[in-house]
């Protein structure tokens, strides 16, 4: 995936519409509800926008948002999380790879 904060990419999309532009391919997102460095409000949009997505794209079971308590970490348990999915098993991908501020 290209990093969004390289010139100009941004104004094609954000995060969330970057990882739903494979929509019908199995997604496993997760997110902590207490992080410091995203609000939960933007959580919950982006985890609702990406779920559109993969509605628009007739696979609405491929994608699945999971929250946890705490803060910003991708723990082992995370790391290690396999959702089974139409189309194939999703491996985890965590708001708290995303680098800060991009």
């Amino acid at each position: 995936m290209l990093p969004l904060w390289l010139q100009g990419l941004a104004a094609c999309g954000d995060w969330p519409d970057v990882a739903a532009a494979r929509a019908s391919s199995p997604l496993l997102v997760q997110y902590c509800r207490d992080d410091q460095l995203f609000p939960l409000d933007g959580m919950r949009a982006a985890d609702e926008r990406m779920a559109q997505r993969y509605q628009q794209a007739g696979s609405p079971h491929a994608f699945v948002g999971e929250f946890f308590d705490g803060g910003h970490r991708f723990d082992v348990m995370m790391q290690g999380r396999r959702v089974r999915l139409p189309g194939g098993v999703a491996a985890a991908v965590s708001v708290a790879a995303v680098p800060a501020g991009r």
